[in-house]
């Protein structure tokens, strides 16, 4: 399991600057959640001469969660995305989610992100469940 927290959050500035914040500390497997996007590639002429292609610009992190939470957290997971999906449809520029990486108890890092995939839930089992695993994307803005 990785060691810290994924923290994210949001500011609705249409609505009295409401501030929605989540954390993840505890999740699925092994593999963590944040990672480079592959925008640049290394390309050789006819002649073999290396070149790079991509954007002329850095290269973007994506974090695919996959945590596990309370189900009685799922409420604010879900207000959040709420509200910042609520902003974005508007074609505001404040639509963005604040995340703060401290995985691996490293020194933490914060980002600039927009949902790319919504949060989905599973249980433990049948029936209803104490814990819930959460799936979603975050791309680096």
């Amino acid at each position: 399991m990785a060691d810290g927290t994924l923290d994210i959050s949001f500011v609705d500035t249409q609505n009295a600057n409401t501030l929605y914040s989540f954390s993840f500390d505890t999740f699925a497997d092994e593999t963590l959640p944040g990672q480079w996007i592959s925008q640049a590639a290394v390309n050789y002429s006819s002649y073999g001469n290396a070149y790079l292609t991509g954007p002329a610009q850095r290269q973007r992190r994506m974090w695919a969660v996959n945590a596990v939470i309370p189900a009685t957290s799922r409420a604010s997971l879900e207000a959040l995305y709420g509200a910042w999906d609520a902003v974005r449809a508007t074609g505001s520029g404040d639509a963005f989610i604040t995340l703060v990486d401290g995985l691996l108890a490293a020194d933490t890092t914060e980002y600039t992100c927009a949902f790319s995939s919504p949060p989905a839930y599973s249980t433990f089992g049948r029936g209803r469940s104490r814990y819930l695993i959460v799936s979603t994307v975050l791309m680096e803005l």
